[in-house]
């Protein structure tokens, strides 16, 4: 008889690992995913309505430029994971964010405050989905952090998430540079 309580039990316990795994795999990432984009699909119209209240220019640099970086993170967003910081970009990609903020230069200092605010939210976004994404993205990013604590000579380093965006962003621009498919590569 305690045989049998001790079969039944791993084997629920065997089941609820399954039922967990499937939770976890098939609803947590596609609602992550879901609620990464409907944050950038928010901020994203937040600097649409700027440029129609006319804070700044559609054809204006920085605004073409954030606006190119949100579609870039909407379309891209399934390809977002803790594996993308293990994986870094050649140095040659550069940071698009270099050429952003040289072109914010010419609107006024307020115009400027606010986009910079709004790429920020958007550098949170993704690192939050990033975090929540995995454990073994939150070790990843513990590694990265004391990493660059000691690169730094025990200099804390200055806006850590700020830090983990560009390094994402300038993966996304690397990734930009693979075919997604087959069919890609063929064309290509």
């Amino acid at each position: 008889m305690v045989q049998t309580e001790k079969i039944a039990a791993v084997l629920h316990t065997l089941l609820a690992f399954g039922a967990l795994w499937i939770l976890i795999s098939c609803f947590w990432r596609s609602h992550r995913l879901d609620a990464l984009r409907d944050r950038l699909f928010d901020l994203r119209h937040e600097l649409f309505a700027m440029a129609e209240r006319k804070e700044i220019a559609f054809e204006h640099p920085a605004y073409s430029m954030l606006r190119v970086q949100f579609n870039r993170m909407l379309a891209r967003a399934h390809r977002i994971t803790g594996l993308m910081l293990l994986v870094r970009a050649p140095q040659r990609i550069e940071n698009p964010r270099q050429r952003w903020l040289e072109s914010l230069t010419t609107l006024p200092a307020e115009t400027q405050q606010k986009l910079m605010n709004i790429e920020e939210r958007m550098g949170v976004a993704v690192v939050w989905h990033l975090i929540v994404g995995s454990p073994i993205t939150i070790l990843i990013l513990l590694y990265q952090i004391i990493e660059m604590f000691l690169k730094r000579k025990g200099n804390p380093p200055e806006q850590t998430h700020r830090l983990i965006a560009d390094e994402v962003a300038r993966s996304m621009e690397a990734l930009d540079r693979i075919p997604e498919d087959e069919h890609a590569m063929a064309a290509g």
